[in-house]
């Protein structure tokens, strides 16, 4: 009648976890240089101190009260969880190299079947080896959730954090995945986990004792808790199950003060209880510190239905279910964002309107085979280890991925009617994908949130941002993400977005911050019309403010922009230049670059850079100025003959 585990999860909620693509990156180039400086040390207190001092110093954790060595195993957790560092010595593994080596390229564009970047491919195949393999667990936990979206289509977001993760082995899986497709509307995700609880033999046998006990004192309440941490904390739940089974099964002979009186009691009993586990009762009966014990609370509190049970028995049998209910769901909310980050890093599963599913790619991919990937058997704990944290290609990992273009087209124009030609696989893909992409910007980045967002990038309000827009991301990475969204609105959405943007984004379209990379943010290309020649806008953009703005701006936009016309012996291309507020020095610096001048096809031209601020973008979304409109402002703003603040605010403020 102990605690045994009921779900399993990824990472440690020790170590809450946004941005993990950027993190996981970072975390790799500092244990190669805490490894290199320290070639000699062990993975111990010792040098898990010095890791936690490291990441100190490189400001990727704030210097805080923390058992330094604790925090470091902590923070590479994660790392060890997924194969990128060895468990026992957190030396990084081939695979943790191979990461580090992308990251280091700055290059994050596909190059696989799938369609994701190359680091999303390598986490795939991780997950797709990754397995649970113990004494009650023996599960792969993403290769069962490609089998429950394949054969439910959608998991909603309850489902996602209550029942999927309690699926301990292949039977579960597929009997979750039954329940849920008979039960959907029907029975509540509450009553399936019920259901599971009580299937499972110490549950069993805990409800039995409290049902055959007399009397419910500290130590039948600290045996039928099962507390995974500690029976101490389950001991106080005695006074509640008593005042609350009094004010219940006797509320016929008690009268309202009495109920009050009683009342006032179980609140002081929850305030001795653990706070994780109180407060879901108390939200459950509004034990607020201001909450008023009147008529009309005790007509609420008499319509929950715990506290509508008639017989001693019914009390008991609701108040085991409820209280073992309220744990379950409590760690496995804890669980949730962590199962969902981690699965996030493979950019195959996507959330949208509360419900997850396989984009349209690994749905054509993995729909015909996932049930023979559920049931290969496990790799056996001796060779784990090396399977896990070395890379092998998809085919090496399940025979039955040895799928082609042709073998997806076919499937695609039989099973859902296309009628795709052969080698167009990859425009169809990236047309759909587009086609996404437009419709959630216009669902959920319209011109209103476009102009709030610009709004909070000036006065940096960056918890608004993330709220508005993803918390995967940092506010500087966002930024170059709206931007290129309200050009590409302003240049009439030619092309497609995600191919503009020196940005990877996620399964649901959003951004994803890495560690530093090289390149221009983005780069939009114009094809020659009547209205301008052939060029590049390479589109920079900067947080930075005040007088470090030209320090940290000035040479890296300056420099992208003669490599890029190097490249394309464009002497048209040029750069926009946004800044959430623009410095004067920085403007004036850019304009003289005009007088820089680089060798196109043997003419000398200088380097057109303009420069605008978010004022000037605002402007430009609210007044709907096309690309046209603004390519003559810019060209006519370069050729002008003005400088400094008159010229920025003659032919450009003005203008626009």
């Amino acid at each position: 009648m102990g605690f045994k585990s009921y779900c399993w999860s990824i990472g440690t909620t020790s170590f809450r976890v946004d941005q993990l693509n950027y993190k996981n990156e970072c975390q790799l180039r500092y244990l190669n240089e805490l490894f290199t400086s320290n070639p000699d040390m062990e993975w111990d207190k010792a040098l898990q101190t010095k890791y936690f001092d490291l990441l100190v110093s490189k400001d990727f954790i704030e210097d805080y009260d923390a058992i330094k060595d604790k925090d470091a195993r902590e923070k590479t957790s994660g790392l060890a969880d997924i194969g990128l560092v060895y468990r026992k010595t957190r030396h990084i593994t081939p695979i943790g190299d191979l990461i580090n080596k992308i990251s280091l390229s700055g290059d994050f564009s596909s190059d696989n079947i799938l369609e994701i970047p190359k680091d999303s491919y390598v986490y795939l195949l991780q997950f797709l080896k990754y397995q649970i393999n113990d004494n009650t667990i023996q599960i792969r936990p993403f290769v069962a959730l490609l089998y429950m979206l394949s054969k439910l289509e959608y998991l909603t977001r309850e489902e996602f954090t209550y029942l999927y993760p309690t699926c301990m082995n292949n039977n579960d899986v597929l009997k979750t995945t039954a329940d849920i497709l008979s039960s959907r509307g029907k029975i509540s995700v509450d009553n399936l986990l019920i259901k599971k609880m009580m299937s499972m033999d110490n549950y069993q046998e805990a409800y039995n004792l409290l049902m055959t006990s007399d009397v419910i004192d500290e130590s039948v309440m600290e045996q039928i808790g099962m507390n995974r941490k500690s029976g101490k904390y389950d001991r106080p739940f005695a006074k509640v199950y008593n005042v609350l089974k009094t004010l219940v099964i006797d509320r016929e002979s008690l009268n309202d003060g009495e109920k009050i009186l009683l009342l006032k009691q179980l609140k002081d009993a929850f305030s001795k209880i653990n706070a994780n586990q109180a407060s879901t009762w108390k939200s459950m009966f509004k034990l607020y510190k201001n909450t008023k014990f009147n008529q009309e609370y005790l007509l609420y509190f008499y319509g929950l239905n715990i506290c509508s049970c008639i017989t001693e028995e019914e009390f008991k049998d609701c108040f085991f279910k409820t209280w073992h209910l309220m744990k379950w769901k409590s760690t496995l909310e804890d669980y949730y964002d962590l199962n969902k980050r981690y699965f996030n890093l493979t950019d195959i599963i996507k959330y949208e309107n509360g419900r997850f599913r396989l984009v349209e790619i690994a749905e054509y991919y993995f729909n015909d085979i996932v049930e023979k990937m559920l049931f290969k058997s496990m790799v056996s704990e001796n060779d784990y280890e090396k399977y896990f944290t070395n890379y092998l290609e998809i085919d090496k990992i399940y025979p039955e991925c040895n799928k082609t273009e042709t073998d997806i087209t076919n499937t695609i124009n039989t099973k859902y009617g296309r009628t795709i030609v052969p080698g167009k696989l990859e425009e169809y893909l990236k047309d759909i994908k587009n086609n996404a992409f437009i419709k959630m910007i216009e669902e959920k980045l319209g011109e209103e949130v476009l102009l709030e967002l610009l709004d909070c990038f000036k006065t940096r309000n960056d918890n608004r941002i993330k709220e508005l827009v993803t918390d995967d991301a940092t506010p500087s990475t966002i930024f170059e993400y709206i931007l290129g969204i309200i050009w590409y609105q302003v240049s009439g959405r030619i092309g497609r977005l995600e191919e503009y943007m020196n940005l990877t984004l996620d399964a649901n379209f959003m951004p994803k911050t890495h560690a530093p990379g090289g390149d221009a943010d983005l780069v939009f290309n114009y094809p020659k019309s009547i209205s301008y020649p052939k060029h590049d806008m390479l589109l920079e953009a900067t947080l930075s403010e005040s007088t470090g703005q030209r320090q940290m701006e000035w040479e890296p936009v300056s420099r992208h922009l003669e490599n890029h016309i190097n490249k394309t012996h464009n002497k048209y291309d040029y750069v926009l230049f946004v800044a959430s507020q623009l410095e004067e020095r920085t403007l004036k610096t850019f304009r003289v670059m005009k007088n820089y001048q680089i060798d196109v096809r043997g003419e000398d031209i200088g380097l057109k850079i303009i420069p605008v601020d978010v004022d000037l973008i605002k402007v430009i979304v609210e007044k709907k100025k096309t690309y046209t409109e603004l390519y003559d402002i810019f060209d006519e703003s370069y050729n002008s003959i003005q400088n400094g603040m008159d010229w920025y605010n003659n032919t450009l403020v003005q203008k626009i």
